[in-house]
């Protein structure tokens, strides 16, 4: 399966979300930014979020650190992870928050998410009951 691989940034200094700071990302932990200039991804102010590589269901892309909603219960909101190689959601509503598992997503899963926010921009998403 070919997929676009691609980041955003949260940028924790200016409090947005930026799509194209990042020209390359290199085997030494540096990013290359627009500014020609290359930076230690752990002492930069952004905090890095790749493209899943899926689309929910209105075409928007779905990242890690998005907080999605399910077509068929809005009120349920799972936060998208990537863990051990994976792309997944873990649960953020109801009486499994405790004990949410890491369900791994694919094309179907994303065709009934909605990408309701993300976990920087809307942290009240993250403790709404």
């Amino acid at each position: 399966m070919n997929r676009e691989i691609k980041f955003r940034a949260w940028d924790k200094k200016n409090k947005i979300m930026t799509y194209s700071p990042i020209n390359c990302i290199n085997f030494d932990g540096q990013l290359l930014l627009n500014d020609g200039q290359y930076y230690d991804i752990e002492k930069t102010d952004y905090v890095l979020m790749q493209f899943t590589g899926l689309l929910d269901k209105n075409g928007k892309e779905i990242y890690e650190g998005d907080i999605v909603c399910w077509t068929f219960n809005e009120k349920q909101k799972n936060q998208i992870v990537y863990h051990e190689g994976c792309f997944g959601h873990l649960n953020l509503t109801g009486i499994n928050k405790e004990h949410s598992e890491f369900i791994p997503i694919n094309k179907v899963r994303a065709e009934y998410m909605i990408v309701c926010g993300n976990i920087y921009q809307n942290p009240e998403l993250l403790t709404e009951k």
